[in-house]
């Protein structure tokens, strides 16, 4: 996909109300108060780069290479401790490389979507997640993966940011929240640091 249709897309997005990246009845009126042929490059568009949103567990193959190669062959890396950060999608995949990579150091999950309960009991690192208040739909999956983690009796610290939304870390975005944004950094850095540091 071009460069520009991505563009098109992030500008589509940015101006919508946020509740367009949730709700597809919304996001279908948004879109067809667009020109004709804009509305429907843009579904188009957008519908290819959220299309594997759904299909997270195929990612885990590729992740797992991942750390096996910065663990044994990258020179910079070898034999050093590995851990994961992501954002949005990438923080579901971030938990999700927690609970099927047992030499993980650490999970970070910016408001990403939480693994199943069954993936959960496989979790061997600490997780730390941070999350904006407004984001309902991720949020909605909290209570259940902070008492998944602690039946579990996994290491499980989270924050949620008052008046922040989804990507509030993403400083391209109206969602930007530089407080939320710093104090995360802050808490991510620290955690790093125990969990990889020297």
């Amino acid at each position: 996909m071009s460069e520009e249709r991505v563009i098109e897309v992030l500008g589509f997005l940015n101006a919508a109300p946020p509740i367009v990246r949730q709700d597809a009845a919304a996001r279908t009126a948004a879109l067809q108060k667009l020109p004709a042929e804009l509305g429907s490059r843009i579904d188009e568009a957008y519908r290819a780069l959220f299309a594997n949103i759904g299909r997270l567990p195929e990612f885990v193959r590729p992740l797992l290479n991942a750390t096996r190669f910065l663990r044994y062959e990258c020179e910079v890396s070898r034999q050093q401790k590995v851990a994961c950060v992501g954002f949005c999608m990438g923080g579901g995949l971030s938990a999700l490389l927690a609970a099927h990579d047992p030499d993980l150091a650490g999970a970070a999950i910016f408001y990403g979507q939480a693994p199943s309960p069954e993936h959960i009991r496989n979790i061997k690192s600490p997780v730390v997640g941070f999350y904006g208040e407004l984001d309902e739909r991720v949020n909605a999956g909290i209570p259940a993966l902070v008492a998944a983690m602690k039946a579990e009796n996994k290491s499980f610290d989270y924050q949620v940011y008052p008046g922040a939304q989804h990507a509030f870390f993403n400083d391209t975005r109206p969602s930007y929240d530089v407080r939320a944004a710093r104090d995360s950094y802050s808490r991510l850095l620290e955690f790093l640091r125990r969990t990889v540091g020297s």
